[in-house]
């Protein structure tokens, strides 16, 4: 077994001067209409999860699909056949819990994007366990 030079099919780099500086790349999402990108620097995973979205007060809990989250939001659909309660522009910064039915927890969220179905919200709180009920 010989453990001497290797010969390789790339050339050497011929040295002409400093090498460029090369930046990191940041995960990059298309927006509503996918002409302007939108960076992240948590990455997002799809999840396809079902949820509940309780605005409080005396709202009902209102259906949804988690699509897709990171540790600091997520995207949620509304499900079909229901009208999703926060369309107008007085909607955003209004904060209601969200809860991850499959997890078994719940976290509280800010909704900083709307869509005719589709909601984009931030995590103002750190994931808990569902309360239990007696």
């Amino acid at each position: 077994m010989s453990f001497g030079k290797r010969s390789s099919p790339i050339a050497p780099r011929a040295a002409s001067g400093p090498r460029p500086k090369v930046e990191p790349v940041k995960p990059a999402v298309a927006a509503t209409g996918g002409a302007a990108t939108e960076q992240r620097w948590a990455t997002r995973r799809s999840s396809k999860t079902p949820g509940l979205i309780f605005p409080g007060g005396i709202a009902a809990s209102i259906p949804c699909m988690i699509l897709d989250q990171s540790v600091t939001g997520a995207r949620l659909a509304m499900q079909e056949g229901w009208v999703n309660p926060f369309l107008g522009a007085s909607s955003i910064g209004q904060t209601f819990t969200l809860v991850m039915r499959m997890d078994r927890m719940e976290v509280g969220c800010e909704i900083i994007r709307l869509e005719e179905n589709e909601i984009g919200v931030r995590f103002i709180s750190t994931p808990r366990p569902v309360a239990q009920k007696n």
